[in-house]
């Protein structure tokens, strides 16, 4: 199958899952791309799916920037560690 650009609508990091918006519906994707880029998406950011010729269940493969500017930056805006901007180290930087 060819894979879909779908926006994410929520993100559960633990589990590795996602909820993607389509058109017509929202519905849940196993994210498939490696752990160390995983705290780098947002919601808001498009997910690049396609379903598994195996199982049947939607992967997340990729994912791009949205274009869209749907979630604040500055870290004195963020109350989860894992929405604000780090260094290497994983320190949050104070602005």
């Amino acid at each position: 199958m060819k894979p879909v650009t779908l926006p994410i609508v929520n993100i559960d990091r633990v589990n590795r899952t996602a909820i993607v918006e389509s058109s017509k519906t929202r519905f849940p994707v196993h994210i498939a791309i490696p752990r160390n880029q995983l705290s780098d998406v947002k919601i808001g950011d498009d997910a690049i799916v396609v379903k598994s010729a195996v199982t049947g269940d939607w992967l997340m493969i990729d994912y791009s920037f949205s274009n869209d500017f749907n979630y604040a930056v500055h870290n004195s805006l963020q109350t989860n560690l894992d929405d604000m901007i780090v260094d290497e180290e994983g320190v949050p930087y104070e602005f």
